[in-house]
């Protein structure tokens, strides 16, 4: 069975080969030997192109990429 202990406002939660960390604002944090069915829970809902943000690169590239825009539109 699990032990349950709370830390200040977190609880945390001990299964034995692995932890979890509930944070008052909700976060959960979890670590040691994660099971399986608990790792693909999280990973199958993973997904990198979701991202709003891009990488642009470095100011350098940017200006870069500005000058040769603005002189493909010169000709």
């Amino acid at each position: 069975m699990a032990k349950i202990w709370y830390d200040g406002d977190i609880k945390k939660i001990d299964h034995g080969d692995w932890e979890e960390w509930f944070f008052p604002n909700g976060m959960r944090h979890t670590e040691g030997n994660i099971p399986e069915d608990e790792q693909m829970e999280f990973y199958g809902r993973y997904n990198p192109r979701a991202s709003r943000l891009r990488h642009r690169g470095s100011p350098e590239a940017l200006i870069a990429l500005k000058e040769k825009l603005e002189a493909k539109e010169d000709k």
